[in-house]
């Protein structure tokens, strides 16, 4: 078996150097199929899960249009960040971002979506091109079984190759511990217990060449309740307690397992509720054997120990129901046994007697993923020592709200100070967990015409459904572009195309309210036809653009100009603050033609305008030249469409032979995409 696992390592490694995988657009494409084909398996999907780890049909179907969710928010935010950033100064220094290498993810075990086969950590690393060696969890084989292979159905329509994602399951600790230390390895990435994600941290710190982990593993996520606010709400605080405590059965990593609260006359009516709530609740099975009989084990500890809330029975073969526990400060302060997480719908309910013991209660607790507080405007002293507190502590808190659900946000930060996880410093959840598998390298000095690698990572990439919300986002930017250049200048000039896409977004820009009357609209190219023609460009904008809000900026048209004219007006020769430019399926771009008589003289003049002809249609045109394009401070190409996608890729790997190749090795471009 060991002979196995090396081979998959050494398939991984091998991956890296495909040049498919290093393609953003490629990547983009295999992500969003395996999101389609998951949303098209759901209900096979679900009803495996199902059986598996008796999670209801409601929660699974949540769980997965989460994951659908979040493969489509990772891979746009992969793809569309900017990875890479120039900053002015004497050394010229760029930031960019390189791939890690080979990803070994393990699996979690109450997650069979989410955290699985295609969750966030592993679209997080297949979005920025590393390789994936998935391993599964038991407790659902089948589930993430059926995920893999409609991973590896996509890899396959979409030109990926198969060892970028490999899956491994019903392995031996030893063989995971192979899997860990092979040289080919580069990260590890774990959510599980602290026991097993501390072997394997300790695992990846002690190889010769120690490597990254990033594990997720407890946390007790306790609430909160200062004074003045439980007096006031104790009753609705009960309530939400408890469905916060019993959310997918309490098998979830942010589940509160303690809530601390004020020792008052409204604490019994507190308690009573909850009481009634233990009494009525239902009992249900656990996702697996293992959680089953750990639950048990520490709720036979606590009703030994402490007195339980409701019934005292908690298990009923192999179904359990909630279980809560009454604990003095004396109590929790003296026992670490009871800062311990338990996986499953059980808690504890800390009572304090004023706020030296709330602050000691506080300063108790290790690392969290999250820490709630409950508190009102009578309560702010209190609530300032928390927060100033659990800063040091926690990834995520969370203010009169409980801490269940976890968005796929930017802004999300699951993560946290040991034991929650190994790494502070990153998230698990959001789009900055592909910050995870990439490090950081800066480039002195750097000079596109002699960088001959892969720098598809220059630009800015940015993927729609539909045309319609293309145009809208990209003439929000260009709106911000020329409003900044009228700032800063006083004038701004827009440069436009013609295409399919023209027309809606000469509409779209229209409607926007900035100051057109100090705004020059010109062409990008134009053919030498008449103006009311189909196929004038000058139409397009005359009906689409110069009306609404945009009726008072200033059109120079190129109807009736020679060449000449045109390169000796010094107008012509100022940079072009904001350019829109189309391409075409043959790799063109404004007049510039793959195999076109005149494209030397489009590529390499210094001439702001040239004759060209398009090799299918020889009607006379006057294009903008490529040097012109690349001196525009803010260069746009939008494209719509599978065969312009495939130009595109094909255009990011130096195909000389595509005009708008040569752009794209000059100068960094805003490509929006449907």
């Amino acid at each position: 078996m060991s002979d196995h696992i090396n081979a998959i390592c050494l398939n991984a490694h091998q991956a890296l150097e495909d040049n498919s995988i290093k393609n953003p657009l490629i990547r983009y494409r295999f992500l969003k199929a395996i999101a389609n084909k998951i949303d098209e398996s759901r209900e096979n999907l679900i009803e495996l899960a199902h059986q598996e780890t008796n999670l209801s049909h409601q929660v699974l179907y949540k769980e997965i249009d989460r994951t659908i969710f979040q493969i489509h928010t990772y891979t746009t935010f992969a793809l569309s960040d900017d990875f890479y950033h120039s900053s002015p100064s004497s050394f010229s220094l760029k930031l960019g971002y390189v791939r890690l290498g080979v990803i070994v993810v393990f699996g979690a075990s109450n997650f069979p979506f989410a955290y699985s086969a295609v969750g966030g950590d592993v679209v997080s690393a297949l979005a920025v091109g590393c390789p994936v060696i998935f391993k599964g969890h038991d407790n659902h084989p089948q589930t993430w079984n059926a995920v893999c292979d409609i991973i590896k159905y996509c890899a396959l329509q979409t030109e990926i190759p198969e060892n970028f994602y490999q899956n491994i399951g019903n392995i031996s600790h030893q063989e995971s511990k192979n899997l860990v230390e092979n040289s080919f390895v580069s990260a590890v990435s774990f959510t599980g217990s602290i026991a097993a994600g501390r072997h394997l941290f300790d695992l990846c710190n002690q190889r010769h060449k120690p490597i990254p982990f990033f594990g997720e593993l407890g946390s007790n996520n306790p609430v909160f309740v200062c004074p003045n606010i439980f007096q006031r709400d104790h009753t609705r605080l009960a309530n939400d307690f408890f469905e916060a405590l019993i959310f997918r059965h309490g098998q979830v990593c942010v589940k509160p397992s303690a809530i601390i609260i004020p020792d008052t006359d409204k604490t019994e009516i507190f308690l009573k509720i909850l009481q009634d709530k233990i009494n009525d609740a239902h009992y249900q099975s656990m996702i697996s054997e293992k959680i089953f009989s750990l639950y048990s084990q520490e709720c036979e500890y606590l009703n030994h120990h402490y007195q339980s809330l409701g019934l005292a029975e908690i298990n009923k073969g192999e179904n359990v129901r909630p279980a809560l526990y009454k604990i003095s400060y004396q109590d929790w302060i003296k026992n670490h046994k009871l800062k311990q997480e338990i996986f499953g719908p059980v808690g504890l309910i800390i009572l304090y007697q004023n706020s030296q013991e709330i602050i000691d209660i506080a300063n108790s607790f290790s690392g969290q993923l999250t820490t709630a507080f409950f508190a009102n405007t009578d309560d702010v002293l209190i609530l300032d020592s928390l927060t100033d507190i659990f800063q040091k502590k926690s990834g995520r808190l969370v203010y009169n709200q409980f801490p269940n659900n976890v968005a796929v946000d930017y802004n999300m930060t699951h993560g946290g100070i040991y034991p929650a996880t190994t790494n502070s410093q990153m998230t698990a959840v959001g789009q900055r967990a592909t910050h995870r598998f990439v490090r950081p390298i800066t480039y002195q000095n750097l000079n596109h015409d002699y960088h001959s690698k892969d720098y598809s990572i220059h630009h800015s990439f940015n993927f729609y459904d539909t045309p319609q919300q293309l145009c809208k986002d990209l003439t929000q930017e260009i709106a911000f572009k020329l409003s900044d250049a009228i700032i800063r200048n006083g004038h701004a000039t827009l440069a436009v195309s013609g295409g399919r896409l023209a027309p809606e977004i000469c509409h779209q820009l229209s409607l926007k309210k900035i100051s057109w009357e100090f705004i020059t609209i010109i062409l990008v190219d134009e053919r030498c036809i008449e103006i009311e023609s189909s196929e004038s460009n000058e139409r397009i904008i005359r009906e689409f653009l110069l009306k609404n809000f945009a009726s008072k900026a200033v059109f120079k048209s190129l109807y009736g100009f020679d060449i000449n004219s045109l390169n000796n007006d010094a107008e012509y020769h100022k940079p072009i603050d904001c350019i829109i430019l189309g391409m075409g399926e043959d790799g063109h771009c404004a007049s510039l033609f793959p195999n076109s008589k005149n494209i030397d003289d489009g590529l390499i003049s210094d001439s702001p305008y040239s004759l060209q002809y398009a090799p299918h249609k020889p009607i006379q045109r006057i294009s903008i030249n490529m040097k012109k394009i690349i001196q525009s401070h803010s260069v746009f190409l939008a494209i719509s469409g599978e065969q312009k996608i495939d130009t595109l890729k094909d255009a990011l790997f130096l195909h000389s032979t595509y005009p708008v190749s040569f752009l794209l090795r000059k100068k960094k471009i805003n490509i929006f995409i449907s």
